[in-house]
């Protein structure tokens, strides 16, 4: 079946690039390699698109820049390479610390809420005294 586009919008930007992701996901993982997209831009005749490639370690875990960087950088932000994957509370709720953004100066520290696997971004201060104190800072959700 063919299918004949006249002009590429958002919609059909999206639904490319999810029929291509999905098709480059099942050669992937004959190859023990994760796919991530990134950012797209599209114009009225082309898409431009990023995609992550990560490997899958023996356990499973996706080893992508934010998992690598975080033992590399986490004494930066007053945390321990140790600190990967501990969970912490704020709020009631409990995160658990999956990785580090190094361009993302106010919100470095990547965590999901367990219960949702739902990522959270969270400032590097706020992780350090949840795991060693108390203070309570402002958290952005990521969307």
């Amino acid at each position: 079946m063919t299918i004949q586009i006249e002009y590429i919008d958002k919609d059909v930007c999206d639904q490319i690039i999810n029929v291509v992701l999905k098709k480059m996901k099942d050669v992937l993982k004959d190859y023990n390699i994760d796919i991530k997209r990134k950012r797209a831009i599209y114009t009225d005749n082309n898409i431009q698109a990023k995609f992550e490639f990560s490997l899958i370690n023996n356990q499973g875990k996706v080893l992508n820049r934010t998992v690598t960087d975080f033992p590399l950088y986490a004494h930066t932000y007053g945390l321990k390479a140790k600190d990967l994957g501990r969970k912490f509370k704020y709020k009631n709720k409990n995160y658990k610390i999956t990785g580090l953004n190094t361009n993302a100066h106010k919100y470095p520290i990547c965590t999901v809420l367990f219960g949702t696997n739902k990522p959270f971004r969270f400032p590097a201060i706020l992780v350090e005294k949840a795991l060693h104190g108390t203070k309570e800072y402002n958290i952005k959700q990521i969307n």
